[in-house]
């Protein structure tokens, strides 16, 4: 986690908020420890259930992220992408 006063001088610019505050490294674990059965729970049906929609080809790439708003609430980003039969 990047804390410096350079990254918090780089996010009061970008984000117009002087106050703005960098979430600790105790936060994205406190958040990952809460989220992540369910999280993976989820993301496992999804990914069989599209794995097999894609008759079952397995070139898939995924990617994601996760951060919080400005309202301290969590999000987590999920992208894939993959090459189908018919590409």
């Amino acid at each position: 986690m990047v804390t410096t006063p350079a990254f918090h001088c780089f996010l009061a610019s970008v984000t117009a908020d002087p106050n703005v505050t960098v979430p600790s490294s105790k936060t994205y674990i406190d958040i990952l420890d809460n989220h992540f059965e369910r999280f993976t729970q989820d993301a496992s049906e999804l990914f069989l259930e599209e794995f097999k929609e894609l008759d079952e080809t397995p070139f898939m790439t995924m990617e994601h992220d996760l951060w919080t708003n400005s309202s301290k609430n969590s999000i987590v980003g999920v992208s894939g992408s993959f090459f189908d039969r018919q590409w």
